[in-house]
């Protein structure tokens, strides 16, 4: 639970910015009587806003019961690499290296595991992609397609090729799944 306004040099919204880089399922309540700062918490990914008012004690409990519930569903968020459990929402992308599979991580960190990638394929969610027989990308993790040499710009700065046949149907994909995706928020 944080305060849009802790003191003069720090608020609330630069440590929900830290905490997710740290871990992205952090749950975030913002409390706040100054709701002038509050368009600024459209910045960050935040399970509730309590506006501290008359009904704030009844806003929180709605909003504790969000965020409890949301902890209970990041278990259907997770995939089994080796002995590590992962967010998906971590995973920028998958490569397949002869017989294994590299899981290229947010925090910079690689996966090795001595599986062929097709056996991850069907337990990915939906905004994964096999744009490439080697590849398999997050959609959410694209910085931008490059339609004159046919790659695609990851967030942690890879490049994956495309093939040229595929590049027409890998971008209309990739830009109806943003259209779905700015629908929803």
């Amino acid at each position: 639970m944080l305060d849009i306004c802790i003191d003069e040099n720090t608020n609330g919204i630069d440590i929900a910015k830290k905490a997710h880089i740290q871990n992205s399922s952090t749950k975030i309540i913002y409390m706040t009587a100054f709701l002038e700062q509050a368009a600024d918490i459209c910045e960050t990914d935040f399970t509730y806003f309590v506006y501290k008012r008359s009904d704030w004690i009844e806003k929180l409990e709605k909003a504790l019961d969000k965020a409890i519930s949301q902890i209970g569903n990041d278990t259907e968020k997770t995939i089994e690499i080796g002995a590590k459990t992962v967010y998906f929402d971590e995973i920028i992308c998958l490569e397949a290296q002869k017989k294994n599979t590299v899981f290229y991580l947010e925090n910079k960190e690689n996966i090795t595991v001595s599986k062929g990638i097709n056996s991850f394929a069907l337990s990915l969610p939906q905004n994964f992609y096999a744009c490439h027989r080697s590849y398999i990308v997050n959609l959410d993790k694209i910085e931008r397609l490059n339609k004159s040499d046919k790659t695609i710009a990851l967030k942690n700065g890879m490049i994956i090729p495309i093939p040229r046949a595929k590049y027409k149907e890998f971008s209309d994909i990739y830009y109806a799944y943003l259209e779905k995706k700015a629908m929803w928020q």
